[in-house]
């Protein structure tokens, strides 16, 4: 049973499926194509960091390999988020489940880790300031509690679209079945 009937209290599940997979494609690409100009600027970015840090001893190969690395796997990171993105308005579209759920696990996992990166955020922001934590708290208690309501309406997507295919009105069962083999036309069985 979907435990969400709809998606931001106004749009059915799939409606609110195919908004979250534009979204999630958009942001995707656009963070794939500033990292690969990113990349493509290294140099220039090296300068920037080398005038603004007062550092002297800085090593510019280090720099430079650090960049290439962290832009190199958050271009890998976007690439598969596309994809799931992708799927996950495909899913919603067709109303194929399966397709949902690289969406559910990609997105699962981007919460876990920017939970526990948010978390250690806040017990730093505690230690510098109480007030100034607290504010942190509340401000990842507000965006974390957004998100995790927006994957629960997938997955109430998910879960619907699984017990429509147990039913037998989703996807599973447009799928042309032949008709029966004993003798008569088709058209006889309405009368």
């Amino acid at each position: 049973m979907p435990l969400l009937r709809k998606c931001c209290c106004c749009f059915s599940l799939k409606t609110g499926g195919v908004i979250l997979g534009w979204i999630g494609a958009v942001s995707s690409f656009l963070v794939a194509v500033i990292c690969l100009i990113a990349i493509c600027n290294v140099e220039t970015i090296i300068s920037a960091i080398k005038e603004h840090v007062k550092e002297e001893n800085i090593q510019e190969d280090t720099l430079r390999s650090v960049l290439q690395i962290f832009l190199g796997v958050y271009i890998a990171l976007s690439l598969i988020g596309l994809i799931s993105a992708s799927l996950l308005i495909a899913g919603s579209v067709r109303r194929n489940r399966y397709f949902i759920l690289p969406w559910l696990i990609t997105c699962g996992m981007n919460l876990l880790f920017g939970l526990l990166f948010s978390l250690f955020q806040v017990v730093g922001a505690m230690t510098a300031d109480v007030g100034y934590g607290f504010f942190t708290l509340f401000i990842v208690a507000i965006v974390y509690g957004f998100e995790l309501y927006l994957w629960l309406a997938i997955f109430s997507l998910f879960q619907q679209l699984r017990e429509e295919e147990t039913k037998g009105v989703g996807a599973a069962a447009l799928i042309y079945k032949a008709p029966p083999t004993d003798g008569l036309p088709a058209y006889t069985g309405f009368a």
